[in-house]
C-alpha cells in the first residue's frame, strides 16, 4: 500500500489531537517556561526537560497509533470501518440501512476543512463515527442518497423570529446549569486544589453569604438560563429542512455547523411539543424519533422549530405525510383531576410549611427566607397550572394504522404519533387508590434504540380497555 492510499483511508489528521489526554496542553506550559529560562539554549533546555519531552512524545505516539489503527473504505453498497491495532474489529453499514448521517463542524475543524461524521442505523449499535475531510463528508452524504430518485423537493425554512422564540421558549436554567457544572468540574481537574480551596473561604463568610443568598440563587439561575438560550440559538440558527425522495436534509448552526440526512422510513414517531405559553398562543415545535438525530451534543431532534397550528398541518403533511396525527379521543373526567394535581399541590403546600420551620430555626433571616419562599412558590404554582391543563388535554386516538398519545411530561405537553407496528409494549398500571376509583395509567414503549416511554395518567380503566381494543389489542 502506497502512502497516498494509506492516508486516503484514514481520518483527518486533526483527529490525532482529540486522541491526546485532556490535560496534555498543561505540559507545554512548563516546557515553554523552561525554554525561556534557559535563554533559548536548546542544549540546556533538552538537558533540563528531557522527561517532559519524552512524555509528550509518548502521548503523541499513542495518539498517532490510535489514528493509524482506524481505517475506512467505500464500496458499491456499504461503508466499512476497521479499528483495533491489528484491524480485528470491523463494522459494516449498508447504504440502504442507514437511518441518519450527522456531520458537525466546529470553528476549529472549519479551519482545517474537517467534520465529525456519525453514521447510524435503526439498530441499537452506536454506528460509525469518523473525523473526515470535507470532500469525504460530501461523498458519504451523496452515497447515502444513491438509492433515491427524488421526484420532487420540498423545503422549509423557519423565520428568524421563530428560531429566536424557539430558543427562548425551550431554554431552561437546568440545562444551562448542567453545562456550567460540567465546565467547573473539568476546570477543577485542571487547577487541582486551587479552585476547591476557595470554597471553604466562601463558606466561612456566613453572614455575607446568607444576606446575599437570594441574589446568588437568582444570578445562578439567570446565568444558567442565559447560557441555555445562547446555546440553543447558536445550535438552531440558520435552520432549514428539505425533503428529497425518501430523505430529509437538515442544516443548522451559526458557529458550529451541522448537517443531517434522515431516512423517512427510519423515523419511528413524531412529537409535537409545547409548553404552557406555547399552548396559549397555539404554536408548537415538531421533533422526530430517528436513531442518530437528537440527544447528541445537546441537540433536540427538531424538524420544525416553531410553527402555528395552521403552518404545522401544511408543513408536516409535506415533510412527513406518512405519520400524521390521528384524531384524539379525550380521556378527561372530573375525578381524574386529583390524580394530575395531587403531586404539585403537595409540593406547593410543603413550601410554606418548610418556610415556617425555617422561621423558627433561623429567626434572624426572615427576610431572606421570605424571598426564597416566594422564588420557590412560583415554579410550584406554575406546575399546578400545567398539571391542571394536562388533566383536560391528555388523550389517545387511533385511525387503524397510527396511534396518537397526548400527555404531559414535566412542564411540557406532547402529542406523539406512532405506527402500531413500532409499538413494543403497552402496559396498564393501577395503584391502590386507582383500584378504588376505577382509574389506571397507560405506558407505551416504542421500538427505538434509546429508551422512549410515553405515559398517560389517570384515565378510566374500562375506557383504557376499549382504547386498547381499538388499537388492535397490542397489549
Amino acid at each position: 500500500m502506497t502512502a497516498k492510499e494509506f492516508f486516503s483511508h484514514r481520518q483527518h489528521p486533526i483527529k490525532i489531537l482529540s486522541y491526546t489526554t485532556r490535560n496534555f496542553w498543561l505540559i507545554l506550559i512548563p516546557l515553554a517556561r523552561d525554554f525561556f529560562s534557559a535563554r533559548y539554549s536548546l542544549a540546556g533546555w533538552l538537558y533540563g526537560s528531557w522527561l517532559s519531552i519524552l512524555t509528550i512524545l509518548a502521548i503523541f505516539g499513542y495518539a498517532l497509533l490510535r489514528w493509524a489503527s482506524l481505517s475506512y473504505f467505500f464500496s458499491g453498497d456499504c461503508i466499512t470501518a476497521k479499528s483495533g491495532y491489528f484491524g480485528i474489529l470491523e463494522t459494516k453499514i449498508f447504504y440502504g440501512k442507514i437511518s441518519s448521517i450527522s456531520a458537525r463542524q466546529s470553528p476549529l475543524y472549519a479551519l482545517f476543512r474537517a467534520s465529525t461524521v456519525c453514521i447510524c442505523t435503526s439498530g441499537r449499535g452506536r454506528g460509525i463515527t469518523l473525523t473526515l475531510r470535507k470532500s469525504e463528508t460530501d461523498r458519504i452524504f451523496s452515497l447515502a442518497d444513491i438509492s433515491t430518485k427524488p421526484k420532487s423537493v420540498f423545503s422549509f425554512k423557519p423565520k428568524a423570529l421563530h428560531v429566536l422564540l424557539f430558543s427562548l421558549l425551550f431554554s431552561s436554567s437546568l440545562s444551562g446549569l448542567a453545562i456550567i457544572c460540567t465546565f467547573l468540574i473539568e476546570w477543577s481537574k485542571i487547577l487541582g486544589n486551587d479552585l476547591a480551596g476557595t470554597i471553604p473561604e466562601l463558606v466561612t463568610k456566613r453572614e455575607t453569604l446568607y444576606a446575599r443568598l437570594p441574589l446568588v440563587i437568582a444570578s445562578v439561575l439567570s446565568a444558567g438560563w442565559l447560557l441555555s438560550f445562547i446555546a440553543n440559538l447558536m445550535r438552531h440558527g440558520r435552520f432549514s429542512i428539505a425533503r428529497s425522495g425518501d430523505k430529509l436534509l437538515i442544516q443548522s448552526g451559526i458557529i458550529t455547523k451541522r448537517r443531517h440526512i434522515l431516512s423517512r422510513s427510519s423515523i419511528v414517531f413524531t412529537d409535537v411539543s409545547q409548553n404552557l405559553i406555547m399552548k396559549l398562543f397555539r404554536i408548537c415545535s415538531v421533533r422526530v424519533g430517528c436513531n442518530g438525530y437528537g440527544r447528541r451534543n445537546y441537540e433536540l431532534g427538531v424538524i420544525i422549530p416553531l410553527a402555528s397550528k395552521s403552518e404545522l398541518k401544511s408543513s408536516e403533511r409535506l415533510l412527513l405525510p406518512e405519520i400524521p396525527l390521528p384524531p384524539k379521543i379525550s380521556v378527561f373526567t372530573k375525578r381524574s383531576i386529583f390524580s394530575y394535581v395531587a403531586l404539585p399541590v403537595c409540593i406547593a403546600s410543603a413550601i410554606p410549611v418548610l418556610a415556617w420551620l425555617a422561621f423558627v430555626m433561623l429567626p434572624h433571616y426572615r427576610g431572606t427566607i421570605k424571598l426564597c419562599t416566594a422564588i420557590a412558590l412560583i415554579p410550584a404554582l406554575w406546575f399546578c397550572i400545567v398539571r391542571l391543563v394536562a388533566s383536560q388535554t391528555s388523550g389517545i386516538g387511533c385511525d387503524g394504522r397510527l396511534v396518537r398519545l397526548d400527555y404531559c411530561r414535566g412542564f411540557s405537553f406532547h402529542s406523539v404519533s406512532v405506527e402500531k407496528n413500532s409499538i413494543a409494549k403497552v402496559g396498564v398500571r393501577r395503584s391502590v387508590f386507582q383500584l378504588r376509583s376505577g382509574k389506571c395509567g397507560i405506558s407505551v414503549r416504542v421500538c427505538y434504540p434509546r429508551r422512549s416511554r410515553h405515559k398517560i395518567s389517570a384515565i378510566s380503566y374500562d375506557e383504557a380497555l376499549n382504547i386498547l381494543g381499538i388499537t388492535g389489542g397490542i397489549l
